[in-house]
């Protein structure tokens, strides 16, 4: 199996419109931290539609959370689908460190 190499970013539901508008600079940032690894910052506010899918509760993270949520995507489906082995725990809760760090106030200090 290969390993997973994209994780979808799920923003503190409070923060969610300032980090989406800074999404750029977040996932940039994190490409940076983690080499070879892809990063997508999911608005909140698209997933409301869904029967208010922003209050569910995953962990600590979407919606009304304080954290942000790392979400792996684990493969895909159909015609050439394929399944990735896990990241480890470790992964997951460095990505979430790099993310709680992130300053939405100033993003332009983590362009090279």
């Amino acid at each position: 199996m290969k390993p997973v190499t994209l994780f979808m970013i799920m923003p503190p539901g409070e923060l969610n419109d300032e980090v989406v508008a800074k999404a750029a600079y977040l996932e940039y940032h994190l490409s940076v931290v983690f080499p070879g690894y892809e990063f997508e910052v999911i608005d909140l506010n698209l997933l409301k539609p869904v029967e208010n899918a922003a209050k569910l509760q995953l962990g600590d993270g979407i919606g009304g959370g304080m954290k942000f949520a790392i979400i792996p995507l684990m493969g895909a489906t159909g015609e050439g689908g394929y399944m990735c082995a896990p990241p480890s725990a470790d992964l997951i809760a460095e990505i979430g460190v790099a993310c709680d760090r992130f300053d939405v106030q100033n993003p332009m200090r983590y362009v090279a």
